[in-house]
């Protein structure tokens, strides 16, 4: 497992309107933009690489704290098939993908 490394994306951020001379439509705004800070904060996504993926399943390690709700393989072959596989032991710090097909050497793995 020596060589994986997490990336961790930037934030997003949101633009700031001005200049609103409604009170209505300046409020609503605001709270707009706080529901979206809150959704932005929220979201986390990792991407493992690199990441040698095997025909048959693979256990990758992730440091969500949580399960993941998507999971993507970036750099995929063709041939190659894959889904995850959701009965982990302990999905707050692991994946399993299993591979069909091809094996995927120099994959990334993004989990959010």
């Amino acid at each position: 497992m020596a060589g994986r490394r997490v990336k961790r994306l930037q934030p997003a951020t949101i633009a700031a309107v001005t200049n609103l001379e409604d009170p209505a439509t300046s409020r609503a705004v605001d709270q707009v933009r706080q529901a979206a800070q809150k959704a932005l904060d929220r979201v986390e996504v990792q991407t493992i690489e690199p990441v040698d993926l095997a025909i048959g399943r693979n256990l990758i390690n992730h440091s969500l704290g949580r399960t993941p709700r998507h999971v993507s393989v970036l750099r995929t072959a063709a041939g190659a098939d894959w889904y995850v596989d959701r009965n982990v032991p302990n999905p707050e710090r692991a994946v399993a993908i299993v591979v069909s097909g091809a094996a995927l050497p120099q994959s990334s793995i993004q989990v959010s």
